[in-house]
C-alpha cells in the first residue's frame, strides 16, 4: 500500500461519526460507519472495516503523487 503523507486512516479504520468523532469516545472497527482520513475527510457510512480501507485506498489515489489534483496543486484540499 502507498504511503502519502498526510493521509494515513485514523485507527485503522475504526468507526466515525458524521463529525468526525469516535461514538462514545470507543474505537471500534465492526459493523457500519464512516472512515476518516488523517487530513479531515470522512467517508460516506460503509458496511465494514474492509470496506472503510478500500475507501482510504481510492482516497489516496485521488490525493497522492500520481494524481491530477496533486499535479494541479490540490492536494490534500
Amino acid at each position: 500500500m502507498t504511503r502519502v503523507a498526510g493521509h494515513g486512516l485514523l485507527r485503522e479504520g475504526a468507526i466515525y461519526d458524521e463529525n468526525g468523532h469516535l461514538p462514545h469516545g470507543a474505537v471500534v472497527r465492526s459493523g457500519p460507519g464512516r472512515g476518516k482520513c488523517e487530513c479531515g475527510s470522512l467517508s460516506e457510512v460503509l458496511p465494514s472495516t474492509a470496506a472503510r480501507r478500500r475507501w482510504h485506498a481510492d482516497h489516496k489515489g485521488e490525493v497522492g503523487p500520481f494524481s491530477s489534483r496533486y499535479e494541479s496543486g490540490e492536494e490534500g484540499r
